[in-house]
């Protein structure tokens, strides 16, 4: 699941969460917190952050580090799996649990 705090989508009052929701007006945005905490941010500003952020997620390093970073640690705990049940014959199991929960998340990632 990808996180998208600049994608809003406008819901009538009554179908708003009970918790954390957002307001926009004329002059900015308005983060409402479960706890009746209230964060205000300009309209320009809300509108740069955004562009940037769109900008920022076109560079391949931040667009594919989620995924990389858990193709490594699939492949490091795969390689790792063989080592581990040469070593500890009661441990390999766990071992490839762990590269199976592994390749589910990669899978979830892709998405």
């Amino acid at each position: 699941m990808l996180h998208r705090p600049y994608s809003l989508a406008v819901v009538r009052a009554a179908d708003a969460p009970p918790g954390d929701h957002f307001t926009l007006s004329a002059a900015g945005l308005t983060c409402v917190r479960g706890g009746g905490q209230a964060d205000f941010t300009p309209l320009g500003q809300w509108a740069r952050e955004a562009l940037l952020l769109r900008l920022l997620c076109r560079i391949a390093f931040f667009r594919d580090f989620v995924a990389g970073r858990a193709f490594r640690c699939w492949h490091k705990a795969r390689a790792r799996a063989p080592r581990a049940a040469r070593a500890r014959p009661d441990r390999a199991h766990s071992a490839l649990r762990a590269c199976a929960i592994s390749c589910v998340w990669l899978l979830r990632v892709a998405r």
